[in-house]
């Protein structure tokens, strides 16, 4: 029913958090972050029954696409020192939390990328949204916007954007706190 646009830099803990919020009816999920950090995951569970929209489905990418055909074995080319570039791939190459870079996947899924258009499962975004909305009454498109606003500058956050207004998709946003 609901499209998840979300920053991969972000903390899971934040992610499920701003799922569990519009599930709740919330427009920011610090509270909630707060309660699962808090291992208060029964309560938690208990206000989402209440709610009664425990049965609610949710489109999370990192869940719904092989990243093993497509992304898993590369970080991306390092680019030259000192460029803005360097900054943000530095930022994706490396654990937020322990500061250790982040693994490479040594599977031998095969890679299908736009060399193989029929195959990759990452050039069929639009069409995986237009089936949806066409499919599933009510669907929208929830934002879980990260702490530092770096979702609106992740390339891809921006085109599922675009591509729900342009298709009259609902957009609602979710974000860690009105305060902020």
């Amino acid at each position: 029913e609901v499209l998840v646009t979300h920053d991969w830099r972000n903390l899971f803990l934040h992610l499920v958090a701003a799922v569990v919020a519009d599930a709740l009816g919330l427009g920011e999920y610090s509270g909630i972050a707060t309660l699962l950090a808090g291992r208060q995951q029964e309560r938690v569970r208990e206000m989402v029954d209440e709610r009664g929209t425990m049965r609610r489905r949710y489109w999370i990418c990192a869940f719904c696409v092989n990243q093993h055909s497509s992304i898993c074995g590369s970080l991306g080319e390092e680019p030259p020192l000192g460029t803005p570039g360097y900054k943000r791939w530095r930022l994706n190459s490396f654990d937020p939390v322990t500061g250790k870079r982040q693994p490479i996947c040594s599977c031998d899924e095969p890679k299908m990328l736009n060399d193989s258009p029929d195959l990759c499962e990452l050039n069929k975004f639009h069409h995986v949204m237009a089936a949806l909305q066409r499919g599933v009454p009510g669907f929208r498109q929830l934002v879980a916007v990260d702490r530092g606003f770096d979702t609106f500058w992740r390339l891809w956050c921006v085109a599922e954007l675009v591509q729900a207004f342009l298709s009259d998709i609902p957009q609602s946003i979710c974000l860690f706190s009105g305060a902020q």
